[in-house]
């Protein structure tokens, strides 16, 4: 099974610009220079199982 998605926001507006999945965690950056960083426990994460919904 999928691990467990925490999601910490680091601002309170966004639109996005860019996703990377790197070093264990989601990184998303939005349009207004903030930056949101998904951390899992499993490496068997599925990207579809959290998918952001559409703005």
């Amino acid at each position: 099974s999928a691990g467990t998605a925490y999601a910490t926001r680091l601002s309170t507006r966004s639109d996005w610009v860019a996703v990377s999945r790197v070093w264990g965690c989601l990184t998303s950056l939005a349009a207004d220079g903030s930056l949101w960083l998904w951390e899992y426990e499993s490496r068997r994460f599925s990207p579809e199982e959290y998918a952001m919904p559409p703005l």
